[in-house]
């Protein structure tokens, strides 16, 4: 029986020189998209939730000092929610760890992409540089995702143990959680490490990539 690697298929689509620099193109836009969404998701906002009044006499007012950069909040981000009543969703982005990482790697995977462009002895050691791009947006999807889902749980769970939960309990509130934005920052993590991947073995199949040195 004929085994038909469909992976394969996808990456021979991209072994000649033209078409490799257009998936180069199209993986320079999606990082600058997720430079985009990095910065997006690393901001604060304390919504509704910090301009309401509670039996306790707490205020959230400085929402970003007193809830997104203190304990135990600061190791529960991100998280976004409206309460009960509310209009606008009061949320706390990414960890600085994990916005700096992919801040960093995105931005020079561009520059490298953007050298890679051209035709330049530089190309001749692309392929290990695109397999470390791929692992490393590979381990920042974990890493959001991980994020995430200890947000989510820490949202759907009201903050218990939290003099924010407390308040939330007291008040009767209900919480919705929304962390949308946040799952579409790891999807993209993830689109782009597979855009690594795929580059790094269509580099290796391009068969006109010395053409300009007057090889074959």
């Amino acid at each position: 029986m004929l085994f038909i690697d469909p992976y394969l298929i996808v990456v021979k689509c991209f072994s000649t020189w033209l078409r490799l620099r257009i998936l180069m193109g199209f993986t320079i836009v999606w990082l600058i998209i997720l430079l985009g969404l990095s910065g997006y998701t690393f901001t604060s906002d304390g919504g509704s939730f910090a301009s309401m009044s509670f039996k306790s006499g707490n205020s959230y007012s400085s929402w970003s000092n007193s809830i997104c950069a203190s304990s135990p909040y600061i190791y529960l981000r991100p998280f976004s929610f409206t309460s009960s009543g509310s209009t606008t969703a009061s949320s706390c982005g990414f960890p600085a760890s994990n916005s700096d990482v992919r801040f960093v790697v995105a931005s020079v995977a561009v520059v490298h992409l953007i050298i890679l462009f051209f035709k330049t002895p530089v190309s001749l050691f692309a392929r290990p540089a695109l397999a470390i791009y791929g692992c490393l947006f590979f381990s920042s999807c974990v890493m959001d995702s991980t994020s995430i889902a200890v947000g989510q749980a820490s949202c759907d769970a009201n903050f218990q143990n939290t003099y924010l939960g407390t308040d939330i309990s007291n008040e009767g509130l209900d919480l919705t959680c929304t962390l949308s934005n946040y799952s579409g920052v790891a999807i993209v993590d993830f689109g782009i490490s597979a855009l690594f991947l795929v580059m790094h073995t269509a580099w290796g199949l391009t068969t006109d990539l010395y053409v300009s040195k007057g090889k074959k």
